[in-house]
């Protein structure tokens, strides 16, 4: 097999020269709607950015998560800095390096280097929350989520019971795992997380654990999670989302977490409009490969969605599909989602209905998944 390639995010970060044409500048073509309005400017102002990518080679796990800030210039340029895990070990912060961006008339985000659309995703309404995947041959399956930073935020900005999803590697075990279940912020910097997990496919009993944090006015976090776990995330859509990845310190497994904030009477009808989703999924061992998707998808407010363009991504090889099979996500009034009538994968939706989460499996020998939806 191939040698793995890292994602694109932690390329830009590196700076890697080899993946950027010599005088390519710092701007990506105009792309306009249909009364040719310049869409560029969606994607403007300073985000944080939360990536994780997997993949086997000889039949070896090895992972990449992320956290950085990119700044995006509202005419088709970009620049990042930050750091990442690689298998444990940290590296970073590293220099500053620039990308170019498009946005169509769908609000389909495309991270351009030397002329081809490496990440593809999906950006908000209103410029608040991107997620990408990596489409190009080469690249390693990721998932990218990405958050305008907004200020007068404090600890008080993170509380309340959240619905919890976190993907995770552990590198001297070689398991991949999830986890799943829900956190509870106290709005001081302390909490609890209630979580069960699916590592190598077994799946454990609940398990309570302390967590801590902080949030500074911009809206960024530093905490710790799930025991083990020194994460780097922010707080976005006004507390009811929050991404973390970490971990932050040398020998810590990377992981990546997604948290949306439970509502109060939530339905299926939430679940409606038009998304992308992001997905990322570890087939099982003994002979572990890495797949994903960029999909939309078309939600019908009823429980009932419908994938309508799957570009996949396994182990760097790109395919492409018209369509596939419909499938069933319920909202229950509490935000949380579920899948099947045995609840193979399970999350939380915002209660503004704008970003979703999934993870699993969560029964005995199910791959282990995570799903990002935007609208």
């Amino acid at each position: 097999m191939a040698r793995r390639a890292l994602p694109v995010l932690i390329v830009v970060l590196l700076g890697l020269s080899a993946f950027h044409a010599a005088g390519c500048g710092n701007s990506g073509p105009a792309t306009t709607d249909a009364e040719g309005v310049d869409l560029r400017p969606l994607f403007a102002g300073t985000y944080c950015a939360f990536s994780f990518q997997g993949t086997a080679v000889s039949g070896q796990t090895s992972v990449v998560t992320g956290w950085s800030t990119m700044t995006a210039d509202a005419a088709g340029g970009v620049t990042s800095t930050g750091a990442f895990n690689d298998d444990g070990t940290v590296i970073g912060p590293v220099p500053p390096a620039p990308a170019t961006y498009t946005v169509d008339a769908a609000r389909t985000l495309d991270l351009v280097v030397q002329g081809v659309a490496t990440q593809r995703g999906r950006i908000s309404a209103d410029g608040a929350l991107a997620c990408l995947g990596a489409i190009r041959s080469g690249l390693s399956p990721s998932i990218s989520i990405l958050g305008r930073k907004q200020g007068g935020q404090g600890n008080s900005s993170l509380q309340g019971l959240y619905h919890l999803c976190a993907l995770f590697f552990d590198p001297v075990l070689g398991d991949t795992g999830t986890y799943f279940g829900t956190a509870s912020f106290l709005g001081a910097g302390t909490g609890t997380a209630t979580t069960r997990s699916n590592i190598g496919g077994t799946i454990s009993n609940p398990a309570t654990t302390a967590l801590t944090y902080t949030v500074a006015g911009d809206g960024t976090v530093t905490g710790t999670l799930l025991g083990t776990f020194t994460l780097q995330g922010a707080v976005f859509e006004g507390g009811a989302l929050v991404v973390l990845s970490g971990g932050t310190v040398f020998g810590e497994p990377p992981i990546l977490v997604v948290l949306t904030k439970a509502t109060a009477a939530a339905s299926n009808a939430l679940f409606v409009g038009d998304y992308t989703v992001v997905t990322l999924d570890e087939d099982d061992p003994p002979n572990p490969s890495w797949d994903g998707f960029v999909a939309t998808v078309a939600a019908d407010g009823f429980a009932g969605i419908d994938f309508q363009h799957f570009i996949l991504n396994m182990e760097g090889v790109i395919a492409s599909s018209p369509g596939g099979s419909p499938a069933f996500i319920t909202v229950a009034p509490d935000g949380s989602l579920f899948t099947g009538a045995s609840s193979d994968l399970v999350g939380g939706i915002t209660a503004n209905g704008k970003a979703a989460v999934l993870c699993g499996g969560t029964g005995g020998g199910d791959d282990r998944q995570l799903w990002f939806f935007l609208r």
